[in-house]
């Protein structure tokens, strides 16, 4: 069985260009921690990655990563015909998870990522909040939003159709909130009191099973939010914040039909109430941190035990 790993930011998607800093980090922590992940099945198991030359860095022996030399999706669109199953990392801004994912499956490969729906509906912070709202799951305001349309007194400015906390101004920065295009599509959220939170899930058919329970320590720098860093399972010991967990992990699988894999829930803490911000389709930072390995539950999860070698 032949699987590919793919991320975004390190296998070329902005081949010809450059990516933050922060884009670049987290881009390479994911990767390495699934190569190693997945580098510990057995030896049937054959794992390939794709790898821009300036990003590169020592892979496990086990993995066979290959440069795009040329241009980067013609290289992906190579491996994903030369494997078996394929798991995208990928930003869901301006659709890049969604399309990648689209292509394994007209490959007729398995999608080791959420369903195209699920993707679909993730990305789009407007559609997500109307959904796990008419849900009854606590879930931040938001509406679409334009400059120069006037603001509430207090709040957070984040692109539609974002990824993390890449352009998410906090209300009152003049600097970057004039910096905004009117042509793209952005949202407002009222600013949620609390302690920044996330979920590590790993989710089945009909179920799911909360990983770790982590704390994001953020930064507002002259306006604009920024995750400093995450503490993965920072609240495990709290088994009153554990039973919240649960119950909304829970709940966001009944309403989000095709969540599947491994996913990641951003929220705020109050309390003895988990208010939902956004759903994560993909694997997260938070994957990095953890201690137990998930490769073979994530095959077993997607069926692929079968899948001849």
């Amino acid at each position: 069985m032949k699987v590919f790993i793919f991320e975004y930011v390190c296998g070329g998607g902005f081949q010809g260009d450059s990516p933050s800093p922060d884009l670049l980090r987290q881009g390479r922590e994911m990767l390495q921690a699934a190569l190693a992940d997945f580098s510990r099945l057995p030896d049937s198991v054959q794992v390939y990655t794709l790898i821009e030359e300036r990003f590169a860095f020592d892979l496990p022996e086990r993995v066979q990563g290959w440069n795009p030399d040329g241009p980067w999706h013609d290289a992906w669109l190579d491996l994903v015909r030369h494997c078996d199953a394929i798991l995208v990392i990928a930003p869901e801004s301006e659709g890049q998870l969604e399309r990648l994912c689209e292509e394994v499956l007209d490959e007729d490969r398995k999608n080791l990522n959420c369903s195209l729906e699920a993707i679909r509906l993730a990305a789009d912070k407007w559609a997500l909040n109307r959904q796990l709202q008419t849900a009854g799951i606590p879930a931040v305001d938001t509406r679409v939003w334009a400059p120069p349309e006037p603001l509430p007194e207090q709040g957070v400015i984040k692109p539609r159709y974002g990824a993390g906390c890449e352009e998410t101004f906090v209300l009152g920065a003049e600097p970057g909130l004039l910096a905004l295009d009117p042509e793209d599509p952005w949202v407002w959220q009222p600013w949620v009191p609390g302690e920044a939170v996330s979920l590590s899930l790993l989710a089945g058919e009909g179920e799911v099973e909360v990983l770790s329970c982590n704390r994001i320590h953020c930064k507002n720098q002259e306006g604009q939010l920024h995750v400093q860093r995450i503490e993965t399972g920072g609240l495990d010991g709290n088994p009153r914040f554990r039973g919240t967990a649960q119950v909304v992990a829970s709940q966001i699988m009944a309403a989000v039909p095709g969540l599947r894999g491994y996913i990641g829930v951003d929220g705020m803490w109050q309390g003895d109430s988990l208010t939902v911000l956004e759903i994560n389709p993909r694997l997260t930072l938070t994957y990095a941190g953890l201690s137990v390995p998930l490769a073979e539950r994530m095959l077993r999860l997607f069926d692929c035990a079968g899948i001849p070698a």
